[in-house]
């Protein structure tokens, strides 16, 4: 019997540079719908319908859901979401603690405050999108390590 899915073949050639880009693809790929995810995921058809647009970043728990049905390798592959599902905050204070930094040093290379800076070392707080791009080769570095 010929299996043919037609979403696969309309899509397999997008454009996949974002987060929701990747999400719709894989989504698409697996032949779901948002409604379909939805209902497998217990996250809302409208936050999908965001993330897919863009317009939000989902959270790592989120995400961590999502990755249990669709590819999170693909979908989280790099840029903001691959910060978003990492251990940063473990890394961050290991590259503070390697190069010998005081929290107050440390946020001056992000050009944050030393609160801000904390609150991303103990995981309160993720980088925002603005800050993660502003500073994107320092924290790609860090992710490396």
């Amino acid at each position: 019997m010929f299996s043919f899915n037609f979403y696969e073949t309309l899509y397999k050639c997008s454009s996949d540079k974002t987060f929701g880009d990747r999400l719709k693809n894989e989504r698409l790929k697996k032949g779901l719908s948002q409604y379909d995810l939805s209902n497998l995921t217990n996250i809302t058809r409208a936050a999908l319908s965001e993330y897919e647009l863009n317009n939000i970043i989902p959270t790592k728990k989120t995400i961590l859901k999502i990755g249990s049905v669709l590819d999170i390798d693909y979908i989280c592959n790099e840029g903001y979401s691959k910060l978003i599902i990492s251990n940063f905050n473990e890394k961050l204070k290991l590259w503070r603690l390697k190069n010998n930094f005081s929290i107050t040093k440390a946020s001056t290379y992000f050009n944050t405050d030393r609160s801000t800076y904390y609150k991303w070392e103990k995981g309160i707080f993720n980088i925002s999108k603005d800050k993660y791009y502003h500073n994107k080769n320092l924290i790609d570095s860090i992710l490396d390590l």
